[in-house]
């Protein structure tokens, strides 16, 4: 994550991947934002593989 990059705590951060495979893109990805303080995250993928 960039130093001066922010993270509201009152948005709904959607995390879009193709393909769900495994879920660890996904997993690392919320994580990240988790840890930067967002409250409300969620996810779309497109597919299973």
């Amino acid at each position: 994550m960039r130093d001066n990059a922010r993270v509201e705590r009152s948005v709904k951060y959607i995390i879009v991947d193709d393909v769900y495979t495994t879920g660890a893109t996904l997993n690392a990805c919320a994580e990240v934002l988790s840890r930067a303080g967002a409250q409300d995250i969620r996810v779309l993928t497109l597919a299973h593989g």
